[in-house]
């Protein structure tokens, strides 16, 4: 396949789903260091389309022009109208155009991105749940990511709270709908690896 700059490391997953397709199991018949997300989503792609060499490098471009419309979002609610396209410009131009290749790092970088899309505007019941599960599926694709953006939302939680005044039950109930979202995504998402594979050896080739 052809990747946009850096390094062919996205042939390692996609190398991990071919051998899913023919039956091996992830962590138990072969080793991968980080969480199963990668692999599964180039799976489901298998199993639909077929093994075409056109999946990774169509998923790719999906997920910039995803990160890229993310940017916009964002801009759009705390910068000036004039400069809202310059976020995703500089995204596109100098990370993304750089280093593009089909792997667990830009994978992991969307949800954690649409998080912040979904809690920016405002802090409801629903949207803190959507969030903690976009943090759980990030944490699905790379672990210290996904853990890290949960973590970073809470603070965040914490500081507005903190700011506002707000009885301690408020933010305490916020910071249960983020992680109640949290591991459903990611029980949901890794659970069928974990009963697979058995959780010691789940938790060894990632934790």
């Amino acid at each position: 396949f052809i990747t946009f700059g850096g390094s062919n490391d996205g042939v390692i997953y996609l190398k991990a789903a071919r051998r899913m397709l023919g039956g091996e199991v992830l962590y138990r018949d072969f080793f991968e260091f980080v969480t199963p997300g990668t692999p599964l989503l180039f799976l489901v792609l298998f199993k639909i389309f077929g093994t075409r060499l056109w999946i990774p490098n169509a998923t790719l471009v999906a997920v910039g022009l995803a990160n890229a419309v993310l940017a916009i979002l964002i801009a759009r609610r705390i910068m000036s109208p004039r400069v809202v396209l310059l976020p995703a410009a500089a995204f596109v131009a100098l990370a993304f155009g750089g280093h593009a290749t089909p792997t667990h790092h830009w994978f992991s970088v969307l949800p954690a991105v649409a998080a912040i899309a979904v809690l920016i505007e405002k802090r409801t019941s629903l949207r803190l749940v959507g969030a903690g599960a976009l943090c759980g599926l990030s944490l699905c694709f790379t672990q210290n990511r996904g853990t890290m953006a949960l973590l970073g939302v809470g603070v965040f939680l914490l500081w507005e709270w903190r700011h506002t005044r707000t009885a301690w039950r408020v933010w305490l109930k916020r910071e249960l709908f983020l992680l109640a979202g949290f591991i459903v995504a990611v029980m949901s998402i890794n659970g069928y690896v974990v009963w697979k594979a058995g959780l010691e050896r789940f938790f060894y080739c990632t934790v």
